[in-house]
């Protein structure tokens, strides 16, 4: 875990870690605490929905196929423009105000 608060992760003195306080909720009530649980519901959801096919047997009808294909097509598309989002918007934005940990900063994308 990180320690926001940490000022080696400081860029200028002029952004120092000390907002959290003027929030008017906790962090898991944030627009990207939020978008990732909805991520990862998502994702828990097909897995769901994959090992009950898995109990049922084979899928017997096309359309049963095409929808399983559907649904996973889009989460990967929803996974594919969050993360471009991080990428183009949100990251270039926070490397203004803070440095990233070196195990954060070198992780692969696989998007």
């Amino acid at each position: 875990m990180i320690n926001v608060r940490d000022e080696q992760y400081q860029v200028d003195a002029s952004f120092p870690p000390d907002k959290e306080e003027s929030w008017p909720y906790g962090p898991e009530l944030d627009g990207w605490s939020m978008a990732h649980q909805m991520l990862r519901g998502q994702i828990a959801d097909i897995r769901e929905a994959l090992q009950a096919q898995a109990k049922r047997g084979p899928i017997e009808k096309d359309w049963q196929l095409e929808s399983l294909k559907l649904l996973v097509e889009i989460q990967m598309e929803s996974i594919h423009e969050h993360h471009t989002t991080e990428d183009e918007a949100v990251f270039p934005f926070l490397k203004q105000r803070c440095k990233y940990p070196k195990k954060r900063r070198n992780r692969p994308r696989t998007h």
